[in-house]
């Protein structure tokens, strides 16, 4: 009985439909149509067979769009991190620019006072091998014997401040370090007032 029933729905849908596509169905195809009808009607298990893979492929291209809506979203949310690191990345770029410019822009050496930055101080032979010569990295020997390393030169104490602030707030450990006539000042509190 059942079979009879999805017989007519099938008959019904494909008479309406052939009346649609009749105006544009040549009379060679509305031909080949109406033969295949006729034979599904003589075989209904065949019409079950495509009738339940129509309905198994109507099912997998819904969960193919779920899928591909689901793949979209993490594209936009990577995306979305992409732009936000891009723009940290521009961030600090112009960040390093600005130091670089301040440390290039150094007073002369020979000045009567000069103020750096110390960012470590090891015994490593290697290290200080490596950032000898380097641009605004200066060392300088302990009366221990361990290098210390220095970033620019500075006129000003409170410019070489705000400098030590900017690496430490990046996680560095660094602090200011004086020169009085090219000697370093092992306490700042023996430089003279005036250069503050």
């Amino acid at each position: 009985m059942r079979y009879y029933q999805l017989f007519f729905i099938l008959m019904s849908v494909l008479f309406c439909a052939n009346i649609t596509i009749a105006q544009t169905l040549s009379r060679q195809e509305k031909k080949a149509l109406e033969k295949e009808l006729n034979i599904l009607s003589k075989n209904l298990e065949r019409f079950k067979e495509i009738k339940e893979e129509d309905q198994y492929l109507s099912r997998e291209i819904s969960q193919k769009r779920i899928k591909l809506g689901e793949e979209f979203s993490s594209l936009n949310q990577k995306q979305d991190s992409l732009n936000q690191q891009e723009r940290r990345l521009t961030t600090l770029r112009e960040k390093a620019w600005q130091l670089g410019n301040r440390l290039s822009s150094s007073p002369d050496q020979s000045a009567e006072v000069l103020f750096r930055v110390q960012i470590g101080a090891y015994r490593n032979q290697r290290l200080a091998v490596a950032l000898s010569g380097r641009g605004n990295f200066f060392m300088d020997d302990s009366p221990q014997g361990i290098k210390r390393y220095m970033l620019g030169t500075f006129g000003s104490y409170w410019e070489a401040k705000g400098f030590a602030n900017e690496l430490n707030n990046s996680g560095a450990q660094a602090f200011v370090v004086g020169y009085l006539e090219g000697k370093r000042i092992e306490n700042l509190k023996q430089m003279p007032e005036k250069f503050f």
